[in-house]
């Protein structure tokens, strides 16, 4: 596992857990966030269900 960058999907769910503080410290700590893909838009960027009412956009550029 230490080959990898990122874990697989689902071993990291604390998505019930995150607040709009705990994404901002992840953003200045430049932490991998967990959600659940809602939708893929016409540009492909995915819409993601982060818990709590909050929802982001991955852009299609940082998708792999």
């Amino acid at each position: 596992m230490n080959m990898q960058p990122y874990i697989p999907e689902g071993w990291n769910y604390d998505a019930d857990k995150l607040t709009m503080d705990t994404i901002n410290n992840a953003l200045n700590n430049k932490e991998i966030l967990q959600g659940v893909v809602s939708s893929c838009d016409e540009n492909y960027n995915l819409h993601i269900n982060l818990g709590n009412g909050i929802n982001g956009i991955m852009p299609r550029n940082e998708i792999e």
